[in-house]
């Protein structure tokens, strides 16, 4: 009895002799193993340099070997969105990662639109939200605070808000104007 048998090529048909011992018995012949075989190429890793074996119909071949894409892996990690919860990929490396999915800071940035100062055009980020948006830019709201001192009434001492430019200031609160007008 013959330990040998028969075989056939599972791409062209071939015939091919195997053994029955083989746990493996072949299932191409040697052209058509050698035409596959041919498919296959080497490239270096991108991180550590080893070889990497890669298929000419693959779109997108492996840049980096199974370890140095497990290392890369490993170095981000998921937070929640703290507006939706959706969960956000963040690198370990990241000085100021994410609190915000791309969708959610979306909708944060349409809540806010632009105006300009009033004295010196400047543009100012300003929230729909806001009953009282501002008019003026911090310079100019500065420059302005800037014009106005305080002095004291002349007869109860009340603090009177002055501005430089006024050629005649006040010396008397509104209420001791009125007493020494009655």
């Amino acid at each position: 009895m013959s330990k040998w048998y028969t075989v056939y090529c599972e791409a062209c048909g071939a015939e091919i002799i195997a053994h029955e011992d083989w746990d493996n018995p072949p299932t191409l012949c040697k052209e058509c193993k050698a035409r596959r075989d041919a498919q296959w190429y080497k490239i270096r890793c991108k991180g550590c340099g080893t070889e990497i074996i890669a298929h000419e119909d693959w779109d997108n071949p492996p840049t980096l070997c199974k370890e140095c894409k497990a290392e890369r892996d490993a170095q981000w990690y998921e937070v929640r969105c703290k507006d939706c919860g959706t969960g956000i990929m963040v690198n370990v490396n990241w000085d100021n990662p994410p609190t915000l999915c791309k969708e959610c800071k979306a909708k944060r940035s349409a809540q806010w639109y632009e105006v300009r100062c009033k004295d010196c055009g400047t543009t100012i980020k300003v929230h729909r939200d806001w009953d009282k948006p501002p008019t003026l830019c911090k310079e100019c709201k500065a420059k302005r605070s800037a014009q106005w001192y305080e002095v004291r009434c002349k007869d109860c001492g009340t603090g009177i808000m002055v501005n430089v430019n006024w050629t005649n200031p006040p010396t008397l609160c509104k209420e001791c104007k009125a007493k020494r007008d009655a």
